[in-house]
């Protein structure tokens, strides 16, 4: 495996009149000790909230390590939803990951079809590691080189970027201090949740999905897992085993946006008061205008509105 340190430019246009297919990206090549040609044009979002941006964005200053048996299609996507995070992450959050900490920061895209076999990793296709810094992707995990077709989207390179968008806000996260593989004060929910509403509110800015059809793909999973089955309060910690609740996550932390007088911006803000020593209670209250324990007693009154 060599190691490549790219600077990405914005890259994939992915075009909201069309959601049915990506747009085909120009490539031009890197010089020829290089391994792959950098995707090179412009991403456009459609703003749902009204949000300023404060910066421009810089170029991306990780690095990829990148097994020179990956197709270029899988790099094209992971590229595409890590460039549309930070234009996200620019437009409505506050801005895009520190410099300091992208120098830090490791793409590793592997084909092995064995997941992440480090501690922690659990052979999952895609993670994030705040021990290592590294954002993982192995593209010949049966959860990335499926065969059947998305339960959501009508593609499945439109999953692979809602995918490469999820664990580059677990790194977002860890950034802001809110975040790592031993301290995760948000709870399980609230992380997965967050993640999971950055990711899916891109593909719906770009057309890809409807935020109606979200809603209920979130909720049906949700009550096929057994997240619905529990409260909340069950699925804060780690190491459980119980289930993951990125379904119910995303429907929780979905809902709490729309009662925050800050609305997104409301998911930098907790990670900014954690990491300036507010104990998640209160960083909570702070930020959402409710304690979480009232929280989970209006959520659960507002899931049973949701029944499809």
């Amino acid at each position: 495996m060599k190691k490549i340190n790219l600077i990405l430019l914005a890259v994939i246009y992915i075009t909201a009149c069309s959601p049915q297919t990506l747009a085909t990206p120009t490539l031009t090549p890197l010089p020829s000790e290089t391994l792959r040609p950098v995707p090179t044009s412009t991403i456009t979002l459609r703003p749902t909230i009204s949000f300023t941006p404060t910066a421009t964005l810089e170029p991306l200053g990780v690095t990829f390590d990148i097994s020179s048996d990956i197709p270029m299609q899988d790099i094209e996507e992971i590229q595409t939803g890590l460039e549309l995070a930070r234009i996200y992450l620019r437009d409505y959050l506050g801005g895009d990951i520190s410099s300091d900490f992208q120098k830090e920061l490791t793409i590793r895209i592997v084909a092995t079809g064995l997941g992440d076999q480090s501690l922690g990793g659990g052979g999952n296709c895609c993670t994030f590691s705040r021990n290592e810094m590294y954002i993982f992707f192995d593209v010949k995990h049966m959860h990335w080189a499926r065969t059947e077709k998305p339960n959501l989207f009508r593609a499945l390179s439109h999953e692979h970027i809602k995918i490469a968008v999820h664990e580059y806000i677990h790194a977002w996260q860890s950034s802001l201090g809110c975040f790592r593989n031993d301290y995760n004060p948000l709870g399980n929910w609230m992380n997965e949740g967050i993640a999971e509403y950055i990711a899916y509110d891109i593909t719906i800015q770009q057309g890809i999905i409807t935020k109606a059809n979200v809603k209920i793909f979130m909720y049906n999973a949700a009550k096929n897992t057994g997240e619905l089955g529990l409260p909340l309060q069950a699925l804060e910690a780690n190491g459980l085993g119980l289930v993951w609740p990125g379904h119910v996550g995303y429907l929780a932390v979905d809902y709490l946006i729309t009662e925050s007088k800050q609305r997104t911006l409301s998911l930098r803000l907790i990670c900014e008061q954690i990491a300036n020593g507010e104990t998640i209670d209160n960083a909570f209250k702070n930020v959402f205008g409710i304690t979480r324990k009232d929280s989970y007693v209006k959520f659960a009154e507002y899931i049973k509105t949701l029944v499809p």
